[in-house]
């Protein structure tokens, strides 16, 4: 009697089956290549490049290390420079509990030109972010947790004084192929010096995009790796009658759905360009939502054709107020890559660039720019957290220093966004931020022209 009661569960299992079909699958997250490998983690990497060093650098990089996690963490660091042909200067270091550690890739180098950095950890929970300054301004941009066999990077400009550079990191013992194509408003471009790229084995390649995508106001940059894999940065240069613009862009591993900024504001005279690439073969509609702390504005679907890119600017949309931050998140029929603009009226620097973030996350890293008696240029300090909660349920949110004291909690309700500006979440301290619900964080750094010129996304921490 029992086994037939068992087989009696189990058909009506079975016919369950044929009535009800199974849930759909759920999608693999999107790689993000700036994911913290958990603290359980035997070890961990971070591969950071598109500074320059020597004499009359441009974009002279520094490394922050930051460690959320109650134990040190040991590790070292190796630098090379484009074409050198010495190996790279190897450091060792230590990250301590609750620390951070800053590292200048110019140290012990020999020669001049773009770098590239291997960090290799005896653990994980750490997180590094690069800044990079120059004569044109200052830019915060994550490093890369992973390499990747594409890349894709949007808003790229060649026109007039703007120059867009490229950088290709080979971290890995083997040579890397590479072959980079170009959507332009003009249509597509794939210059025959881009095909069959060389990158050598823990070696680098610089590629002047201008060269042979001249004049061209908005470029969606992708990078196919036929053997191998490599890391992707792009280095902007932007000039116009307002000022100048200095920014570092790790590109994007994969396309996504989704993708979302914390923080955006429209300034008097100020612009905001929001580029939405579709390197895929159909057209996608985009949907372009903003959260506010206490509003909501209708949402703006936009088409985008297979294989370009849509401008879409704020500043120039009624419905999106002046002065005020607000979320954005651009969700597609099909995938994307979203990258953000922001013009100053004035100020320097003047322009700035950030990609935004393709998924949400419970826990973060938050930046600074320097650490406390530190700043990497004069003043410089985080100036605002934005925490923006872009799912159907409010959140609980807790925002600590790397040690672990609370700094505040803030309750964000679905579709909203909290602004913080007290003097505890703003200056040169690092911050974890714990939701109880997945949310996207991004922070503002001054001085700049305008906010969003130097902007950062959290780090996510895995685990």
């Amino acid at each position: 009697m029992v086994l037939g009661g068992l087989v009696a569960v189990i058909a009506g299992v079975g016919a369950a089956s044929t009535v009800w079909p199974p849930p759909p699958a759920v999608p693999a997250p999107v790689a993000t290549a700036t994911e913290a490998p958990p603290a359980s983690a035997i070890s961990s990497s971070w591969f950071c490049a598109g500074g320059t060093v020597g004499p009359g650098s441009g974009a002279r990089p520094v490394i922050f290390l930051a460690n959320p996690t109650d134990r040190a963490v040991n590790g070292a660091v190796t630098t090379v420079v484009a074409g050198a042909t010495t190996a790279g200067a190897r450091r060792d270091l230590v990250v301590p509990a609750g620390g951070v550690v800053a590292v200048d890739p110019g140290a012990g180098t020999s020669g001049s030109g773009t770098v590239g950095t291997t960090v290799v950890l005896a653990g994980g929970g750490v997180v590094a972010d690069q800044v990079v300054s120059g004569p044109a301004g200052w830019s915060m941009a994550p490093c890369a947790s992973s390499t990747s066999s594409t890349w894709y990077l949007a808003g790229g400009a060649t026109t007039g004084g703007n120059d867009l550079s490229l950088t290709l990191f080979n971290p890995t013992a083997s040579p890397a192929v590479v072959g980079l194509s170009f959507y332009t408003p003009g249509g597509l471009v794939v210059p025959q010096p881009y095909q069959g790229i060389v990158v050598p084995p823990r070696g680098l390649a610089v590629e002047h995009v201008g060269d042979y995508v001249q004049n061209q106001p908005d470029i969606t940059t992708i990078v196919t790796v036929s053997s191998g894999q490599v890391v992707a940065d792009g280095l902007q240069q932007r000039s116009s009658a307002a000022g100048t613009g200095l920014s570092l862009l790790l590109g994007a591993p994969a396309m996504s759905n989704g993708w979302s900024m914390a923080a955006t504001t429209d300034v008097h005279g100020g612009t905001v360009a929001v580029h939405v690439a579709n390197p895929g073969t159909a057209p996608v509609t985009a949907t372009i939502t903003a959260g506010l702390a206490e509003a909501s504005i209708t949402p703006v679907v936009v088409t985008v054709p297979p294989q370009s890119a849509v401008t879409f600017r704020p500043t120039s949309t009624p419905r999106f107020p002046p002065a005020t931050p607000y979320s954005l998140t651009v969700e597609g029929s099909g995938p994307l890559v979203v990258t953000r603009t922001v013009g100053a009226p004035g100020g320097a620097p003047a322009w700035g660039d950030l990609r935004a973030t393709p998924r949400a996350a419970a826990r973060w890293v938050v930046p600074a720019p320097g650490v406390p008696g530190a700043p990497v240029v004069a003043n410089a300090a985080r100036n605002e957290l934005a925490i923006a909660d872009t799912g159907t349920s409010p959140a609980t949110v807790r925002v600590t220093t790397l040690a672990g004291a609370v700094v505040a909690t803030v309750h964000v309700p679905a579709g909203s966004l909290a602004v913080l500006r007290s003097r505890q979440v703003t200056g040169l301290s690092w911050l974890v931020v714990d939701a109880d619900v997945p949310v996207v964080v991004g922070a503002d750094a001054a001085p700049s022209g305008a906010p969003g010129v130097v902007a950062t996304a959290g780090i996510a921490l895995g685990g």
